[in-house]
């Protein structure tokens, strides 16, 4: 019953959040929201990192380098741990604080905007401490087809993604890093 409430609630700021990404997008404000619906492949997942004072290396981390396959993806953690890249390239730790949240965009907002916005790349490192994090994916209905808007693209803007749908996305993105060897 908690977990519920907590997964209507956090529904109900990324329905607030989607209206503010439809408008940096260019669109009306229920934009996202009309692509977002019951058939979205929306979860939410209720992660235990335990503690690992163990450096971090490649092969030794919480959970390596990415991005989320989906719109955005809405993060509470209980502690430090979760890294993020900042503009410049450099890893920056996401802030941690009781009642904070983190907001990441993910790939179809990327390719939606033809990549002026961009997907954040991020990781989990090991930490000395326990911690643990809810995470919300705000995905688009598995069906919808995403391709860069047009106010993205045009003779001197190539589009730089080919269409998709979400579904075939997170599909494709599973498959290349279970190839890689990494799971999640």
């Amino acid at each position: 019953e908690t977990v519920l409430s907590y997964y209507e609630s956090v529904t109900t700021m990324g329905r607030a959040l989607s209206e503010v990404f439809s408008g940096m997008l260019g669109m009306d404000s229920g934009f996202i929201n009309r692509l977002s619906g019951e058939k979205a492949p929306r979860t939410m997942r209720l992660l235990h990192y335990p503690a690992n004072d163990t450096p971090a290396d490649d092969r030794n981390v919480g959970i390596s380098a990415h991005t989320d396959f989906e719109c955005f993806t809405i993060i509470h953690q209980t502690a430090g741990g979760l890294e993020l890249t900042h503009v410049d390239g450099e890893w920056c730790e996401a802030p941690s604080d009781i009642g904070s949240f983190t907001v990441l965009m993910g790939d179809m907002l990327e390719r939606l905007s033809n990549g002026r916005l961009k997907a954040t790349g991020h990781r989990v490192v090991n930490t000395p401490w326990q911690r643990m994090s809810m995470v919300l994916f705000f995905a688009l209905d598995g069906d919808c087809a995403v391709a860069p808007l047009p106010q993205f693209t045009g003779p001197d803007k190539p589009a730089r993604y080919a269409p998709v749908t979400q579904d075939d996305h997170i599909s494709n993105e599973l498959e290349r890093a279970a190839a890689n060897g990494q799971t999640g």
